[in-house]
């Protein structure tokens, strides 16, 4: 599997331009990888075998960070600001189709209602052989429950890499807030801040001591 940050490692490799960076060019550490080593084969490579990606903004007031991992057979979403709606852009919005869309009886965009197309929960996962569409999301499904842990240690390890600001524990960046830490400060390992149970004390704390970058 490639995604587009592949492209670039993929030219200058082509063009036998030197990709380290130098004293005189410092550029921050490339993550995509040359396309030109597997291009003459002809089984899967075990090093190719997943993706990562990522949206943050369309237009901007389009704001809805997700961040995601896809292999061969499962897609997952970590989406960040569940709680608002899923954004429409301008376009769309004033489309003849979204028209259609939602003076129709079925209420439906593709495949999906059209609520679960705007209101979507802090997890996705499908399985893109039989849910090629993507309808049935397995989050909550106890039988993907080791599947679901897998992809979402992945996912984090890649935000730790690419220090995401968008790594998120009760609702905060732990980018920037990691700073705070040596000051004795505890973040609750949750997702989002619980207004119900805002306290943090008596509940597992992320590790702080977890590496950035590389």
């Amino acid at each position: 599997m490639v995604s587009y940050v592949d492209i670039l490692p993929t030219l200058l490799d082509w063009s036998s331009h030197p990709s380290a960076p130098t004293k005189s060019t410092p550029h921050p550490t490339r993550v995509g990888r040359s396309l030109l080593p597997i291009l003459s084969q002809s089984s899967l490579q075990d090093s190719w075998k997943r993706v990562f990606g990522s949206h943050t903004f369309h237009e901007i007031t389009n704001y809805w960070p997700t961040r995601f991992m896809r292999n061969d057979r499962f897609k997952y979403h970590r989406n960040i600001a569940w709680r608002l709606d899923f954004p429409f852009a301008a376009d769309i919005y004033g489309s003849l189709t979204w028209e259609d869309i939602r003076n129709s009886d079925t209420k439906m965009i593709g495949s999906r209602p059209l609520k679960d197309y705007f209101f979507r929960p802090a997890e996705e996962l499908y399985d893109v052989i039989a849910d090629p569409h993507e309808v049935r999301n397995l989050a909550q499904d106890p039988e993907y429950a080791g599947v679901l842990e897998d992809m979402r240690v992945q996912v984090e390890a890649w935000q730790r890499r690419t220090e995401d600001p968008w790594l998120y524990r009760d609702g905060v960046s732990i980018l920037l807030v990691r700073h705070h830490f040596e000051g004795g400060l505890e973040v609750p390992d949750r997702f989002d801040f619980d207004e119900n149970s805002p306290r943090g004390k008596g509940l597992g704390k992320f590790d702080e001591k977890v590496a950035w970058g590389g």
